[in-house]
């Protein structure tokens, strides 16, 4: 018996020091570019330049002439027939004779000759791009796994216990956008040479009349929020701009001619969105009456119509391996003035009323004011699951289990098979993530509900320069939203891409004699359960006959 025990407790010496931890911190992976809103794959963007206008050019051209010329004509040298005459006399020594005949050159050219060139280009610039909707993420891993501590026999099979953690993650999302520019671009010269002759005597020179180099200016530009107009050529303290679709819109009635004016409530001054309740706002008639105007004025209704665009960004909250961003945007919402339309219909006195003394005095005043109506609201949800995979490398062949002889390995990094190693072999992980992404978009239908007691407004003024200008109210306001429900246009669940790898510290398993550079040491508790177990055997040791 005692020996049984001293086998046990030796069996356990090994076994206490068998595993070692393995852990990879910092694994960071995030998506290299925007990937889509709607489905796998990078997100669409178009963008682009085009030119409109004529083609680059290089074009001289050259006008005007001259008269005249150079002529050149011969005669006999006199010089020559001197030499000829002292030649023919005997006993004299005339030298060497000249030439025979002389060449004279008359220039009459008269005129003038001018040569234009031009080269360069002009014209518009179109600068586009559209986003049809994009997303991107960032995760960050760690990743343990349990490995032996010792080295191995050579055919034993490794079991590893792995597990992985989320330790931070983000995902943002940008709603489709579109953006235009039209610039006015320029690089043009023109140089002119003449050259001008007067019986023969010439000048010319050169003059360059024209050289733009590279001008470039805003004409007209496009994003979601407004039009700018002359932007490059205003002076930088001016705007001129119109704002797209965050524009109220209100319905007024004149008290006494029963007169309707549609309100697009953009300020006469600023051009920004103006407050329906603001006098100085621009006015169309809808039903026009030919009695003159009292200047008193109710609103009936008010409609808002926006440009839904959603920027959104949401991280991971503790404990969670999912990630959900949930957002809306306003679309459009029509109000009705319910206290304004009694009083068109003549059941109730006026109890708001807007009104106009002259060109310098306008203002509001409400008694009591209820609006209520409809609301549309764009919503973007979007969820993403994710699991940390890896693919296993092998710098020699080991048997895996369910596969057979192999170098590598990839999968779930929790689902790490067990492996038979035939000799010391160093495995090198290679992260990566496995993201799956519910993305859903859609309209939100509700209602709102406004009352407001006793508020006001009046200025005092022209144009950009007021008076005075100011406001009190509402003594008392109560309001409330109510969803009714939502309607998804878009519901899909598709695989997220575009992320990068990650490759980790390597893991060296020992096959055979050697030390491994993590071992375990071996608890006290062990020691503490060795002892026991050996004392007891001393115990139960049998007893000398008598």
């Amino acid at each position: 018996m005692k020996q049984g025990f001293i086998v046990i407790g030796a069996c356990l010496l090994p076994l206490a020091a068998q595993a070692a931890t393995y852990q990879q911190s910092g694994i960071v992976l995030e998506t290299e570019t925007r990937q889509s809103a709607w489905g796998s794959g990078s997100a669409t963007r178009l963008a682009d330049t085009v030119f409109i206008g004529p083609d680059p050019w290089s074009e001289s051209e050259e006008f005007g002439g001259f008269v005249g010329g150079a002529t050149s004509f011969s005669y006999p040298n006199p010089k020559r027939i001197a030499w000829n005459i002292c030649n023919a006399l005997p006993f004299t020594s005339c030298g060497t004779a000249p030439a025979a005949t002389l060449t004279t050159r008359i220039d009459t050219t008269t005129g003038a000759e001018a040569s234009i060139s031009t080269s360069g280009r002009a014209g518009l610039e179109l600068n586009y791009a559209l986003d049809a909707g994009s997303v991107g993420s960032r995760l960050e891993y760690v990743a343990h796994a349990d490995i032996p501590g010792t080295p191995v026999e050579k055919g034993q099979i490794v079991s590893l216990t792995t597990s992985a953690e989320l330790v931070s993650g983000s995902l943002d999302s940008q709603s489709p956008t579109a953006e235009a520019s039209l610039d006015v671009v320029a690089d043009i010269t023109l140089d002119v040479s003449t050259t001008g002759c007067v019986v023969g005597g010439c000048s010319s020179g050169s003059t360059n009349l024209i050289d733009v180099d590279g001008f470039r200016k805003e004409l007209i530009s496009i994003d979601p929020n407004e039009i700018n107009y002359l932007d490059g050529f205003l002076p930088e303290a001016v705007k001129l701009s119109t704002p797209i679709g965050d524009v109220p819109t209100s319905l007024e009635a004149d008290l006494v001619t029963r007169k309707l004016e549609f309100n697009t409530n953009v300020n006469n001054d600023t051009g920004a969105p103006g407050d329906p309740n603001d006098p100085k706002t621009k006015k169309d008639t809808v039903v026009d009456s030919t009695e003159p105007g009292s200047g008193l004025f109710v609103e009936l209704a008010r409609v808002d119509a926006k440009v839904p665009l959603l920027a959104l960004d949401g991280q991971t909250n503790a404990g969670d391996e999912d990630i959900t961003l949930d957002g809306t945007a306003d679309f459009l919402a029509l109000k009705a003035d319910i206290d304004g339309l009694l009083t068109y219909a003549g059941v109730l006195p006026p109890l708001g009323i807007r009104a106009d003394f002259g060109q310098f005095v306008s203002g509001s005043v409400d008694l009591l004011d209820i609006e209520v109506g409809p609301t549309i609201s764009l919503f973007q949800t979007f969820r993403l699951t994710q699991e940390l995979m890896v693919d296993l490398s092998f710098d020699k062949q080991v048997d895996i289990a369910g596969i057979g002889l192999a170098s590598s390995w990839s999968g779930l990094w929790e689902e790490l098979p067990d492996f038979t190693l035939f000799g010391t072999t160093v495995a090198t992980p290679t992260f990566f993530t496995q993201a799956m992404l519910r993305s859903t978009t859609g309209f939100d239908f509700g209602a709102e509900f406004d009352l407001d007691l006793l508020k006001g407004n009046l200025t005092v003024g022209s144009g950009s320069f007021n008076a005075f200008e100011g406001s009190f109210g509402p003594v008392f306001n109560v309001g409330g939203q109510k969803s009714f429900g939502r309607v998804a246009l878009f519901d899909d669940t598709f695989a997220l891409g575009g992320f990068n790898t990650f490759e980790g510290q390597a893991m060296t398993f020992l096959v055979g004699n050697g030390t491994s550079p993590s071992q375990i040491p071996l608890p006290a508790g062990a020691w503490l359960l060795i002892g026991g177990l050996a004392g007891l055997g001393m115990l139960r040791r049998p007893k000398r006959r008598g």
